[in-house]
Protein backbone atom coordinates (compact mmCIF):
# COMPACT_ATOMS: atom_id res chain seq x y z
CA UNK A 1 0.00 0.00 0.00
CA UNK A 2 2.81 2.26 0.77
CA UNK A 3 4.28 2.01 -2.50
CA UNK A 4 0.83 2.62 -4.09
CA UNK A 5 0.47 5.45 -1.92
CA UNK A 6 3.93 7.27 -3.52
CA UNK A 7 3.54 6.22 -7.11
CA UNK A 8 0.02 8.29 -6.76
CA UNK A 9 1.63 11.14 -4.62
CA UNK A 10 4.46 11.02 -7.50
CA UNK A 11 2.12 11.42 -10.75
CA UNK A 12 -0.02 14.55 -9.05
CA UNK A 13 3.53 16.45 -8.38
CA UNK A 14 5.29 15.30 -11.40
CA UNK A 15 1.88 16.96 -13.41
CA UNK A 16 2.47 20.20 -15.41
CA UNK A 17 1.17 23.20 -13.72
CA UNK A 18 -1.39 24.32 -13.30
CA UNK A 19 -3.12 21.84 -11.34
CA UNK A 20 -6.72 21.61 -10.09
CA UNK A 21 -7.58 22.20 -7.15
CA UNK A 22 -9.31 18.20 -7.77
CA UNK A 23 -5.85 17.15 -7.69
CA UNK A 24 -4.55 18.92 -4.23
CA UNK A 25 -7.45 17.79 -2.53
CA UNK A 26 -6.55 13.62 -3.55
CA UNK A 27 -2.93 14.79 -2.85
CA UNK A 28 -3.54 15.67 0.81
CA UNK A 29 -6.06 12.72 1.16
CA UNK A 30 -2.95 10.74 -0.42
CA UNK A 31 -0.79 11.98 2.19
CA UNK A 32 -2.97 11.81 5.31
CA UNK A 33 -3.51 8.03 4.22
CA UNK A 34 0.38 7.93 4.46
CA UNK A 35 1.04 9.30 7.52
CA UNK A 36 -1.75 6.94 8.50
CA UNK A 37 0.97 4.19 7.93
CA UNK A 38 3.56 5.29 9.68
CA UNK A 39 4.15 5.04 13.92
CA UNK A 40 2.64 7.05 16.30
CA UNK A 41 6.68 8.91 16.77
CA UNK A 42 6.91 9.53 12.94
CA UNK A 43 3.92 11.35 12.88
CA UNK A 44 5.13 13.57 15.61
CA UNK A 45 7.36 15.08 12.82
CA UNK A 46 4.67 16.27 10.56
CA UNK A 47 1.65 18.05 13.15
CA UNK A 48 1.04 20.90 10.83
CA UNK A 49 0.81 18.29 7.63
CA UNK A 50 -1.43 16.23 9.55
CA UNK A 51 -3.30 19.23 10.54
CA UNK A 52 -3.79 20.66 7.11
CA UNK A 53 -4.78 17.16 5.57
CA UNK A 54 -7.74 16.60 8.37
CA UNK A 55 -8.30 20.10 7.29
CA UNK A 56 -9.31 19.42 3.97
CA UNK A 57 -11.53 16.84 4.63
CA UNK A 58 -13.62 18.32 7.60
CA UNK A 59 -15.89 20.58 7.88
CA UNK A 60 -15.16 22.02 11.40
CA UNK A 61 -11.94 20.99 13.47
CA UNK A 62 -12.33 21.16 17.20
CA UNK A 63 -10.41 18.12 18.54
CA UNK A 64 -7.03 19.09 17.38
CA UNK A 65 -4.23 19.79 19.90
CA UNK A 66 -2.19 21.19 16.77
CA UNK A 67 -4.96 23.22 15.67
CA UNK A 68 -5.96 25.03 18.87
CA UNK A 69 -1.88 25.80 19.05
CA UNK A 70 -2.52 27.46 15.65
CA UNK A 71 -5.44 29.44 17.05
CA UNK A 72 -3.18 30.29 20.14
CA UNK A 73 -0.55 31.63 17.94
CA UNK A 74 -3.03 33.16 15.97
CA UNK A 75 -3.91 35.41 18.98
CA UNK A 76 -0.31 35.64 20.13
CA UNK A 77 0.94 37.21 16.66
CA UNK A 78 -2.34 39.81 16.36
CA UNK A 79 -1.60 41.10 19.92
CA UNK A 80 2.35 41.50 18.52
CA UNK A 81 1.52 43.24 15.51
CA UNK A 82 -1.53 44.74 16.72
CA UNK A 83 0.27 48.92 16.51
CA UNK A 84 2.30 47.79 13.45
CA UNK A 85 1.88 49.80 10.07
CA UNK A 86 3.59 47.56 8.24
CA UNK A 87 1.68 45.26 6.32
CA UNK A 88 4.20 43.17 5.58
CA UNK A 89 5.41 42.58 8.78
CA UNK A 90 1.66 41.82 9.37
CA UNK A 91 1.22 39.34 6.38
CA UNK A 92 4.77 37.65 7.68
CA UNK A 93 3.84 37.24 10.67
CA UNK A 94 0.94 35.55 10.32
CA UNK A 95 2.12 33.86 7.20
CA UNK A 96 4.11 31.55 10.21
CA UNK A 97 1.74 31.40 13.06
CA UNK A 98 -1.23 30.24 10.34
CA UNK A 99 1.31 27.28 9.77
CA UNK A 100 2.05 27.79 5.98
CA UNK A 101 5.58 27.89 6.75
CA UNK A 102 5.92 25.19 8.57
CA UNK A 103 3.09 23.35 6.27
CA UNK A 104 6.00 23.49 3.03
CA UNK A 105 8.77 22.66 5.22
CA UNK A 106 7.02 19.49 6.33
CA UNK A 107 5.92 18.72 2.94
CA UNK A 108 9.58 18.89 1.49
CA UNK A 109 10.82 16.89 5.02
CA UNK A 110 7.68 14.34 4.50
CA UNK A 111 8.58 13.61 0.30
CA UNK A 112 12.14 13.00 1.24
CA UNK A 113 11.45 10.41 3.53
CA UNK A 114 8.48 8.47 1.38
CA UNK A 115 11.81 8.44 -1.16
CA UNK A 116 10.05 11.10 -3.23
CA UNK A 117 12.68 14.49 -3.78
CA UNK A 118 10.49 16.69 -5.83
CA UNK A 119 13.06 19.84 -6.15
CA UNK A 120 10.54 22.04 -7.33
CA UNK A 121 8.82 22.69 -3.81
CA UNK A 122 12.28 23.81 -2.54
CA UNK A 123 11.59 27.10 -4.00
CA UNK A 124 11.97 29.76 -1.75
CA UNK A 125 9.25 31.70 -0.59
CA UNK A 126 5.58 31.66 0.32
CA UNK A 127 2.49 32.64 -1.50
CA UNK A 128 3.33 36.25 -1.49
CA UNK A 129 6.49 35.76 -3.01
CA UNK A 130 6.36 32.88 -4.98
CA UNK A 131 5.94 32.76 -9.11
CA UNK A 132 3.05 31.71 -10.86
CA UNK A 133 5.00 28.28 -12.00
CA UNK A 134 6.00 27.38 -8.47
CA UNK A 135 4.26 24.76 -7.68
CA UNK A 136 4.03 25.24 -4.03
CA UNK A 137 2.37 28.85 -4.52
CA UNK A 138 -0.33 26.59 -6.49
CA UNK A 139 -0.71 23.95 -3.61
CA UNK A 140 -1.01 26.39 -1.34
CA UNK A 141 -3.78 28.33 -3.25
CA UNK A 142 -5.79 25.28 -3.56
CA UNK A 143 -5.38 24.29 0.25
CA UNK A 144 -6.71 27.67 0.94
CA UNK A 145 -9.50 27.52 -1.21
CA UNK A 146 -10.30 24.43 0.18
CA UNK A 147 -10.45 24.86 3.76
CA UNK A 148 -11.99 28.27 3.25
CA UNK A 149 -14.91 28.49 5.95
CA UNK A 150 -13.24 25.50 7.76
CA UNK A 151 -13.38 26.52 11.07
CA UNK A 152 -10.80 26.14 14.21
CA UNK A 153 -12.13 26.06 17.18
CA UNK A 154 -12.66 24.99 20.56
CA UNK A 155 -15.01 22.47 21.89
CA UNK A 156 -17.00 23.73 24.85
CA UNK A 157 -15.25 24.54 28.01
CA UNK A 158 -16.85 21.82 29.86
CA UNK A 159 -14.88 19.25 26.98
CA UNK A 160 -11.72 20.06 27.68
CA UNK A 161 -9.63 17.69 28.87
CA UNK A 162 -6.05 18.67 30.56
CA UNK A 163 -4.02 19.60 27.27
CA UNK A 164 -6.40 21.87 25.29
CA UNK A 165 -7.54 23.49 29.05
CA UNK A 166 -3.70 24.24 29.19
CA UNK A 167 -3.73 25.92 25.44
CA UNK A 168 -6.91 28.03 26.22
CA UNK A 169 -5.74 29.22 29.73
CA UNK A 170 -2.36 30.31 27.61
CA UNK A 171 -5.06 32.36 25.25
CA UNK A 172 -6.88 34.02 28.38
CA UNK A 173 -3.51 35.09 29.75
CA UNK A 174 -2.74 37.19 26.12
CA UNK A 175 -6.04 38.24 24.82
CA UNK A 176 -5.98 40.90 22.27
CA UNK A 177 -8.39 42.72 24.29
CA UNK A 178 -9.24 42.23 28.20
CA UNK A 179 -11.64 39.45 27.83
CA UNK A 180 -11.43 38.90 24.26
CA UNK A 181 -8.71 35.80 23.40
CA UNK A 182 -9.11 34.31 20.36
CA UNK A 183 -11.39 30.89 20.31
CA UNK A 184 -12.68 30.20 16.63
CA UNK A 185 -10.29 31.40 13.49
CA UNK A 186 -11.25 30.37 9.64
CA UNK A 187 -9.95 32.00 5.84
CA UNK A 188 -13.12 33.51 4.90
CA UNK A 189 -14.31 35.29 1.73
CA UNK A 190 -14.91 38.99 2.33
CA UNK A 191 -16.24 41.81 -0.09
CA UNK A 192 -14.53 44.69 1.80
CA UNK A 193 -16.85 47.05 -0.71
CA UNK A 194 -19.80 46.16 1.09
CA UNK A 195 -18.47 46.97 4.14
CA UNK A 196 -18.16 50.63 2.40
CA UNK A 197 -14.45 50.40 1.69
CA UNK A 198 -14.11 51.19 -2.40
CA UNK A 199 -11.76 49.77 -5.01
CA UNK A 200 -11.26 46.85 -3.19
CA UNK A 201 -13.21 44.13 -3.60
CA UNK A 202 -13.35 40.45 -2.28
CA UNK A 203 -10.56 39.57 -0.30
CA UNK A 204 -9.23 36.59 1.21
CA UNK A 205 -9.18 37.46 5.25
CA UNK A 206 -9.57 35.64 8.34
CA UNK A 207 -12.05 35.64 10.51
CA UNK A 208 -11.29 35.47 14.17
CA UNK A 209 -14.26 35.02 17.00
CA UNK A 210 -13.12 35.52 20.60
CA UNK A 211 -14.50 34.22 23.89
CA UNK A 212 -16.64 37.49 24.66
CA UNK A 213 -18.22 36.79 20.92
CA UNK A 214 -16.77 39.78 19.51
CA UNK A 215 -15.66 38.76 15.76
CA UNK A 216 -12.58 40.57 13.37
CA UNK A 217 -11.43 40.46 10.38
CA UNK A 218 -7.92 40.64 8.85
CA UNK A 219 -7.42 40.95 5.23
CA UNK A 220 -4.96 38.25 4.15
CA UNK A 221 -3.65 39.92 0.93
CA UNK A 222 -1.00 36.95 0.63
CA UNK A 223 -3.84 34.50 0.04
CA UNK A 224 -4.62 35.92 -2.97
CA UNK A 225 -5.76 33.31 -5.52
CA UNK A 226 -2.95 33.08 -8.65
CA UNK A 227 -4.59 34.66 -11.83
Amino acid sequence: MKEDLKGKIEIILKKKLPISEDEVRSLMVLIFKTLELMTDKERENYLTLNLFCNWCKHTVIDKSNTGLRTIALVNDTLVQVKNSESTSEIESKLSVAMGYVSLRKELISFLGDIGLGIPFLKNNGILSEAKNDNMWAHILTHIIEIIRDVPLQFPPITKLDKTKQKIYNQIARNPIKPGAGIIMMKITKIDYSKLGIPNTGELMSLHLKSEDTTNLIVPLLLNASLK
